[in-house]
């Protein structure tokens, strides 16, 4: 997950070049501090807009993996 400022709109704007309208930015297995900042940046971009595909929200996909489920994720 890029923590770089810029990150949600350079991604925003790359999908709209694919002729993506909107859509979720997507969390990865990580420590949920990590996480938690991520969501923090997406609810900043839902909130203020920006160029490119809109953002509607977020999807989580890492914390819900079970040891016994966790294909290669690090768990």
């Amino acid at each position: 997950m890029d923590e770089a400022p810029d990150a949600l709109d350079r991604l925003a704007i790359h999908k709209a070049r694919e002729g993506v309208g909107a859509w979720l930015p997507t969390t990865v297995t990580a420590p949920l501090p990590a996480i938690h900042g991520a969501l923090e940046r997406i609810a900043r971009r839902v909130l203020s807009g920006g160029p490119g595909a809109l953002v509607l929200g977020s999807y989580l996909e890492g914390p819900y993996f079970t040891p016994q489920n966790k294909g290669a994720h690090p768990l």
